[in-house]
């Protein structure tokens, strides 16, 4: 599958995953600050932003993509980013291609799995919301955030679900993910690594995984697992952040990730 990107900056590589429900396109303006320094690649995962959408999506599907697009670029020795689902599929990639991988860097997400009763409901609640909205007979964002804050309550979501809802040439609107697909492929999503490995246990390159202090994505319990497979890793930890740390708190994102990148 040929993955729609940004490409950004000059220097040493780091490839950038964003999350679920998300797009490149949310990673721009940290994007823009790590390519003063580096060459960023903002990639848009299947069924999400200008990739191609499939009915297919799990993370063996996506650690192939992503080895698609490193051969179809020539990309040699990047450095691995990915936010949520995104670092998921970088955690999984570099157990399966360690020689590939310069750094892994894994933003508010752990290695386990997230296919408990309230992590299930939430999602399928986003998705079916988002799925509710009668496209053909919108009129404007103004209306769609007035229907999602009814079922959502969440101001904050709501304009982030927002930023996939596009128009097309006749401006009507549609959304930019595939939510059938992703309603379908929930559990997979949500899985542990563990289900997905496929060779190695265990891996030594040198890894950032940086949590949101107010988000509950990565927990104390989970350390253990982050050492344990990734042996070579660090954990830092965001104050006043949520699971969006890169729009809540970018600066100290953009000083962290560049202490890491730059630390040879």
């Amino acid at each position: 599958m040929k993955l729609h990107y940004k490409k950004l900056g000059k220097g040493e590589p780091v490839i950038i995953l964003h999350g679920l429900y998300g797009s490149s396109d949310n990673w721009l303006s940290i994007g823009k600050e790590l390519a003063k320094h580096y060459t960023v690649w903002l990639v848009d995962q299947r069924n999400h932003g200008r990739s191609p959408q499939s009915e297919d999506i799990n993370y063996s599907l996506m650690i192939n993509d992503l080895r698609e697009f490193i051969d179809e670029h020539s990309i040699k020795n990047p450095v691995l980013a990915g936010h949520s689902m995104g670092g998921k599929t970088v955690m999984l990639y570099t157990l399966d291609q360690p020689s590939s991988v310069k750094k892994m860097i894994v933003i508010d997400i752990a290695p386990g799995s997230l296919a408990k009763k309230y992590f299930i409901a939430y999602h399928e609640m986003i998705l079916n919301s988002m799925a509710s909205l009668d496209l053909n007979n919108l009129k404007t964002y103004t209306e769609a955030e007035k229907e999602l804050m009814y079922k959502l309550k969440d101001i904050r979501l709501v304009r982030f679900l927002l930023k996939s809802l596009k128009k097309n040439n006749n401006t009507r609107f549609r959304w930019a993910i595939n939510i059938s697909a992703i309603l379908k492929g929930t559990l997979k999503l949500l899985a542990s690594i563990e289900e997905y490995k496929r060779n190695n246990s265990s891996s030594n390159i040198p890894a950032l995984f940086i949590r949101g202090s107010l988000s509950g994505y990565i927990s104390d319990n989970d350390i253990p697992d982050i050492k344990r497979i990734f042996t070579n890793s660090i954990i830092e930890a965001i104050p006043d952040a949520g699971h969006w740390l890169h729009a809540e708190q970018p600066e100290t994102l953009i000083r962290i990730l560049l202490t890491f990148l730059n630390d040879q």
